[in-house]
């Protein structure tokens, strides 16, 4: 890789709100035809995680809306592997939906073994976050379903979803294919 390291500076006095926004999108590896990913060679620092090229979906293909509470989803994405040998980023989206209806029970029992690629808004506004891709997408990791506890217990499920990748996450800038139910 050719030497591409820029000055990296605080944003100080910029926008640098944390969390994703209230919409997770996901949606089945085998529903695209193409799915983009960051150039061979990138020339900047940013090339190394944004994807620019569009991502396509096959006839029928969907990516499914899943809302959720953005006060109790996150993304974190951690250091594995062999130091200096064999280091890998492994992103993981943990996601709260505030409901246990049939539907999000339905969506959880589809995917807990799919592969699948995701993609999270941060809210600086920063392009979508994308776990997953064709040759390592995202899978279910755990997930639990809560029914609360008394009149003033949470109620919900939550999933979380990762993928292992060469980059803390990647950074989707194409317009997401179509949503659908």
């Amino acid at each position: 890789m050719a030497d591409i390291l820029e000055d990296v500076q605080f944003p100080d006095g910029a926008k640098n709100m944390a969390g994703i926004s209230k919409n997770a999108y996901i949606a089945f590896e085998s529903s695209f035809t193409t799915l983009g990913e960051p150039v061979a060679e990138p020339g900047t620092l940013d090339a190394v995680v944004e994807i620019t090229t569009a991502h396509v979906l096959k006839p029928g293909g969907k990516v499914h809306k899943l809302t959720v509470m953005y006060d109790k989803s996150t993304i974190e994405s951690t250091m594995v592997g062999a130091t200096r040998k064999s280091h890998s980023w492994k992103p993981k989206a943990k996601l709260f939906y505030a409901g246990t209806e049939a539907k999000v029970l339905g969506f959880a029992a589809i995917i807990q073994n799919a592969d699948l690629i995701t993609f999270l808004e941060p809210l600086n506004g920063e392009g979508m976050i994308q776990i997953g891709s064709s040759k390592l997408p995202a899978y279910v990791v755990s997930g639990s379903v809560k029914l609360g506890e008394g009149p003033e217990g949470e109620k919900g499920v939550t999933f979380e979803i990762e993928a292992p990748c060469d980059a803390p996450y990647f950074l989707y800038t194409g317009i997401l294919p179509k949503l659908g139910a």
